[in-house]
C-alpha cells in the first residue's frame, strides 16, 4: 500500500500593495523614559522630511515605574503623517472637538468631520484613541454645553 499523502494548504498571502489591509498601519511600542514635560510630543528623527516620533503618555495619568521614569507609547510616523497628527493634537485641545473625536471612535457616525478624516487617513484610527487619553490630565474635558 502506498504511503498516505497529506495535503498542506498554503498560507494566505499578505497584501502589500498600497490598498492592502496593513498599509499605513501605525504601531505603538511601550517604553519607560524620564518623565517628559508634556504628555504628547512629536519630534523629528533627524531631517525634518524624514521620520518623526510620536511620544504620548500611556493612559489618562502618568504610570510611574520608579527613578523618575514613566510609561509612554511611541510610534514612528512619516513626515506626512506627522503633519496630520500635529493638526489633530492642536484641534483636540478644544473640548467640542475632543468629544466629537471620542464619539466617532466609540460609535461611528457621530461626527461627519472626524469620519471624513478617518476615511482619508485610516491609520488615524490607531493614533486618535491614545492621543485623546494623553491629551488630558486624568479625565476627559467637560462636555460642551450644547452636546457637541
Amino acid at each position: 500500500m502506498p504511503p498516505r499523502r497529506s495535503f498542506r494548504r498554503p498560507a494566505p498571502r499578505r497584501r502589500t500593495d498600497a490598498g492592502g489591509r496593513n498599509s499605513g498601519r501605525i504601531e505603538f511600542t511601550r517604553r519607560t523614559v524620564l518623565q517628559p514635560d508634556v504628555s504628547v510630543a512629536l519630534k523629528p528623527l533627524g531631517a525634518e522630511a524624514g521620520p518623526w516620533e510620536l511620544i504620548i503618555r500611556d493612559g489618562w495619568d502618568w504610570q510611574r515605574s520608579g527613578n523618575g521614569q514613566v510609561a509612554v507609547r511611541v510610534a514612528t510616523l512619516s513626515a506626512d503623517q506627522a503633519e496630520v497628527v500635529q493638526e489633530w493634537i492642536e484641534r483636540i485641545k478644544t473640548p467640542a472637538v475632543w468629544w466629537a473625536v471620542s464619539r466617532e471612535i466609540h460609535s461611528p457616525g457621530g461626527s461627519s468631520e472626524v469620519a471624513a478624516a478617518l476615511a482619508a487617513d485610516p491609520w488615524l484610527a490607531q493614533v486618535l484613541p491614545p492621543l485623546l487619553e494623553a491629551s488630558t490630565e486624568g479625565a476627559p474635558p467637560p462636555p460642551p454645553a450644547n452636546g457637541g
